[in-house]
């Protein structure tokens, strides 16, 4: 069994088989979130889709403070290590990893920006 909570925008926490991960935590600044950082002390896996400040959010200090494992796009997953994170994963659109005993599938997801590029 497992459960799957709204933290607002596109932060979302999820347990399964006893993993929890926080996909694309924003929580400082959120205006809907439900739960301050400093109570955020159990992690296992934080998932970003994108870097845009609404999704990246605070996902380097959920990683760090709780040693969880940080899973996004290589680039985005080199960043996360110079920035202190000690357990990142990196993978590309269409690429399937497995981490903590989940499979992750990273799929394409276009949005428009301010400049009206997806």
């Amino acid at each position: 069994m497992g459960s799957i909570r709204w933290l607002g925008h596109a932060a979302f926490e999820v347990v399964l088989d006893g993993v929890r991960v926080f996909i694309d935590p924003w929580i400082r600044g959120n205006p809907v979130c439900p739960v301050s950082l400093s109570e955020i002390s159990e992690c296992d896996l934080v998932l970003v889709t994108h870097d845009h400040g609404d999704h990246l959010g605070d996902a380097y200090e959920v990683a760090k403070r709780t040693k969880a494992t940080f899973v996004a796009i290589y680039e985005l997953a080199q960043e996360a290590s110079r920035r202190g994170v000690t357990s990142t994963v990196g993978m590309n659109v269409g690429g399937t990893v497995e981490v903590k005993g989940l499979r992750v599938l990273m799929v394409p997801a276009h949005h428009s920006s301010s400049l009206g590029q997806p």
